[in-house]
């Protein structure tokens, strides 16, 4: 029996958003029998061809009443955060599915020294440094090895920040946005620099996927990054060209920029990220090959451009101020030559 053939039956929990939904076209499209559990807010398409049962994930009773008598090859839930949504994936999925697949987070590495490589095995999970989303994501993974057993394998993803098409936080368009008005674009220079690992949502899919009936996966922590480690001007550059802008970068200490008139709250997207995930063990384990990061920026693009309606940006109130502070440096430095 094939791999294909004796994992057919898949719970996804939080499918209706982002990779989520991305999860449950995938399988949807390779022929699986797909429950969605979700609070009911967003309809996408893919439902017509999944079963799916309303509820919300924080009510025990409704949770277990609907979900606990059903089983399942594998359930994958995007949306646990906590200790208590661990001990209650055991409680109703214990002995009725024959594996459980979670999404943490990179942020259970918030104690760890920064601008270093992050491996699976470094996290304290008993840690908890005040930061409500991390320490939950903490909580959550210790719980769910404090009482492993026999009767469900767990898979552990970690993924970095997750960007594509359906973002729902839309971090490409803080410079896309800027890019398109034709501008310079200001950029923090920190030393250290900013160093960023982003995932996007087809990969984070794909190894969701690949990980469903797979053994190597079982009891099993994954980073997800992608192939590349590269700097904010890096990532400036790819939405560039992806945009199509001939807009000039200008770089400047953040220390200086937050003295001018209009910018003291100046925070460009990714500042301060260092994240940078080992994913060898999800290469190894689950064939894992993200796509190259500048073809991923470029979807993204793509897909924001198609938009009908696009907020400002964080920050794009204060754009005449940048507009002006960039082009005063690029006048005192063309002088200067």
């Amino acid at each position: 029996m094939t791999q294909k053939e004796a994992f057919v039956k898949i719970l996804v929990i939080g499918g209706t958003n982002f990779f989520g939904l991305r999860m449950v076209e995938k399988l949807v499209e390779r022929g699986d029998d797909v429950t969605v559990f979700s609070r009911g807010k967003s309809k996408p398409d893919v439902l017509k061809h999944v079963t799916h049962i309303e509820g919300d994930r924080d009510d025990e009773f409704m949770f277990q009443r609907r979900l606990g008598s059903l089983e399942f090859d594998a359930v994958i839930d995007n949306i646990a955060y906590n200790a208590e949504h661990a001990q209650l994936a055991y409680e109703t999925f214990g002995g009725q599915a024959a594996q459980y697949i979670v999404c943490s987070s990179v942020s259970v590495y918030k104690h760890v020294p920064r601008y270093r490589v992050l491996y699976e095995d470094e996290v304290d999970l008993g840690k908890r440094v005040g930061e409500p989303y991390g320490d939950g994501k903490r909580a959550l993974e210790q719980t769910l090895w404090q009482n492993l057993d026999d009767d469900l394998p767990v898979t552990v993803f970690r993924p970095t920040v997750v960007e594509g098409p359906r973002d729902p936080a839309m971090h490409v368009w803080y410079y896309l946005q800027r890019f398109l008005d034709g501008g310079p674009v200001l950029l923090p220079r920190e030393i250290p620099d900013v160093l960023l690992r982003i995932v996007f949502a087809e990969d984070v899919a794909d190894a969701f996927l690949a990980a469903i009936g797979n053994k190597a996966a079982f009891n099993r922590v994954y980073n997800l990054g992608g192939e590349e480690v590269f700097t904010l001007n890096d990532y400036a550059d790819m939405v560039r060209s992806a945009a199509g802008s001939l807009s000039d970068v200008v770089e400047c200490p953040m220390s200086r920029i937050r003295t001018v008139d209009g910018l003291a709250d100046y925070r460009p997207e990714y500042l301060g990220f260092d994240s940078i995930p080992d994913i060898g063990a999800a290469r190894r384990d689950l064939g894992y090959r993200p796509a190259p990061v500048q073809e991923r920026i470029k979807q993204t693009v793509e897909w924001v451009m198609s938009l009908e309606n696009r907020p400002d940006s964080r920050g794009y109130a204060a754009r005449g101020a940048e507009i002006a502070f960039a082009r005063g440096l690029m006048k005192a430095r063309n002088a200067a030559v």
